[in-house]
């Protein structure tokens, strides 16, 4: 017995050690997730889709953010819409690893960009009928979105009429204002329809890349009015006699969106009348409501003056004109005959996009009926030379003037809207858009 201790003992101790040659477990491999994350496009225009691909390796679940959310697969494809100019992000983020792909997005002429919701417009409407006075009229009008291509009026109504005549003395004046208050002229279809809709020449340009120098550019803005009333107040001499179809230039907020300036200007012509229409947002209206335009916010500036003509159904077709320099001076006429021109101030013409070398003269005045009257206009002529020269020697010498337009400042006072005043001074019954911008 005594004999076999030590073996035992010795056996026990190399058990306890693990025996001999042994090695330490291996540690465990670590997981690498790798994640692939591709789109169909970079570059886009608001409106468009674009596909997002993405795959993975050794991860358990996906998430997307940014701009776009859903919950994900470890792999799949998705149509995104982009709804929002600018820098787009698209991130997804697949067990703590994460891809982004940033896309450029430019914005697109539709009816999104002039308003967001059912919003007021203000502005003038102006109607001649050959052989009567015209009529211009202070209007307000609601208008709605209707879908990306369209807008369409829920209101339209006026609160001042006045006639454009002569005075005794055969000058244009506004004569007194006939509304009786405010009048609301019932729509044939208050929804949107072939009635009543102002359909936008949608396009993928970007409106706010445009050069505001090029008229082709300026031209791409555009719709077309269709507006029927049930029945109009007076007749088709007072202020018109017929439904609104017309072709307008249409300008959506300026500042990327961010100022609400929309507006519309436009014009109409049938066979023995013309019509034109100017509106703008209220809310650019409102906003300077304490600084509205006087007679001096013209003097001494360089615009270059465009003409737009119009036609329903078509883009308008916009022309370079000449530039003027509206001087505080009073225009000093000669050789008037019977008419008695007072109040004119002297303008200066010139080549367009020149401020050197007058050309000739304009006479440009003011026309503000009332204190309280939201009719600010000027009427600009053409003077002919005869009405600066002296009659020296019996010389039989007549003044007299052409290209008569109605002018009106923009809210913000920087550029000016206005048409050709046609049938007066036995000019045609015709008319244009007139827009003058500061060179």
């Amino acid at each position: 017995m005594t004999r076999l201790l030590p073996t035992i003992i010795i056996a026990i101790v190399i058990a306890s050690c693990g025996g001999g040659g042994g090695s330490s477990p291996a540690s465990p491999v670590p997981v690498v997730v790798s994640v692939n994350f591709s789109s169909s496009a970079t570059e886009v225009s608001r409106g468009q889709s674009v596909t997002l691909t993405w795959s993975s390796q050794n991860a358990n679940s996906c998430s997307a953010s940014g701009d776009w959310s859903s919950n994900t697969s470890v792999s799949g494809t998705e149509d995104i819409l982009v709804s929002s100019a600018g820098t787009n992000t698209y991130t997804l983020t697949c067990s703590g690893v994460s891809k982004t792909i940033t896309i450029n997005v430019s914005e697109v002429f539709d009816a999104n960009l002039f308003i967001d919701d059912d919003q007021l417009f203000s502005g003038l409407f102006f109607y001649k009928k050959e052989g009567y006075y015209g009529c211009l009229a202070t209007i307000q009008a609601e208008l709605a979105i209707a879908d990306d291509a369209s807008l369409y009026f829920k209101s339209f109504s006026l609160s001042e009429i006045r006639a454009l005549s002569y005075s005794s003395s055969s000058e244009l004046s506004l004569g007194d204002d006939f509304s009786n208050g405010v009048y609301s002229y019932p729509i044939t279809n208050a929804g949107l329809n072939a009635t009543n809709v102002v359909a936008i020449r949608t396009s993928t340009a970007d409106p706010y890349a445009i050069d505001e120098t090029s008229l082709n550019d300026l031209e791409q803005l555009s719709a077309d009015i269709t507006l029927n009333f049930d029945s109009v107040e007076g007749n088709d001499r007072s202020c018109w006699g017929a439904d609104i179809a017309m072709s307008v230039l249409a300008f959506p907020r300026s500042e990327n969106g961010d100022k609400n300036d929309s507006e519309f200007v436009g014009t109409s012509q049938t066979s023995d009348s013309y019509s034109f229409l100017y509106l703008v947002d209220n809310r650019e209206i409102e906003g300077k409501a304490n600084d509205l335009p006087t007679e001096s916010d013209l003097f001494n500036i360089v615009f270059n003056m465009y003409n737009s003509f119009h036609s329903y159904g078509s883009k308008p077709n916009m022309e370079e004109d000449q530039s003027i320099i509206v001087n505080s001076d009073l225009a000093n006429y000669k050789n008037l005959g019977g008419l008695q021109i007072t109040g004119d101030r002297d303008a200066d013409r010139f080549n367009f996009g020149s401020g050197l070398g007058s050309i000739g003269s304009y006479g440009v005045k003011y026309l503000h009926p009332t204190d309280t009257s939201n009719q600010r206009i000027f009427v600009k002529k053409l003077a002919d030379p005869e009405c600066f020269q002296e009659a020296y020697g019996g010389a039989n010498l007549t003044c007299s003037f052409s290209e008569f337009e109605i002018v009106f400042t923009r809210p913000d006072g920087l550029k000016l809207w206005g048409f050709g005043l046609g049938g007066y001074y036995n000019q045609p019954n015709t008319t244009y858009v007139k827009y003058w911008a500061p060179r």
